[in-house]
């Protein structure tokens, strides 16, 4: 059985927030986790948002503003 060492996870940055830093929503799953070790956001955030604009704009680095995530939020949020 492989022994659980937080102290050395956290040096090797492999800390999960709760929520996604992009869309602000807590993270549904173990999925999610995974997404976020690899691209620092969601599952939902990477293929509906992040993928399709970087490989638009061919870059790689691109991050949203604070502007495109609230259209973001507001677009997946469940109407009321």
């Amino acid at each position: 059985m492989q022994k659980l060492d937080i102290a050395s996870d956290a040096q090797n940055n492999q800390f999960v927030p709760l929520d996604c830093p992009i869309c602000g929503f807590l993270f549904r799953d173990f999925q999610d986790c995974m997404q976020y070790l690899e691209s620092k956001c969601c599952v939902e955030c990477w293929i509906s948002f992040l993928e399709p604009i970087r490989k638009l704009n061919k870059d790689e680095k691109y991050e949203p503003n604070s502007e495109e995530i609230d259209k973001w939020r507001e677009k997946v949020s469940p109407g009321e």
